[in-house]
């Protein structure tokens, strides 16, 4: 798990089943904002459409969405200079 700070965010990465979820979910418990990684909802969206934008079928379909998602998360984020975002 790798984490990243500057002065208005952090980036929490790490591969499956190292702990992401449940280190956002504490800081979320400790009032912290925080952002959803939104790649299980792409993959369950897209299977229920039948859509291919799925990382094993067009990656960058797939990152595209992923991109747009976090673009309207630090855009929702970036212009409250008060908040802690994770």
């Amino acid at each position: 798990m790798k984490i990243i700070k500057n002065d208005k965010a952090f980036v929490l990465t790490g591969g499956p089943g190292m702990g992401k979820t449940s280190v956002v979910d504490h800081l979320k418990s400790m009032r912290y904002k925080t952002v959803k990684e939104y790649g299980r909802d792409i993959i369950q969206q897209q299977l229920a459409l039948g859509g291919r934008k799925l990382p094993w079928k067009d990656s960058a379909g797939f990152a595209l969405e992923m991109y747009r998602q976090a673009r309207k998360d630090f855009e929702s984020t970036a212009s409250n200079k008060h908040l802690h975002t994770l």
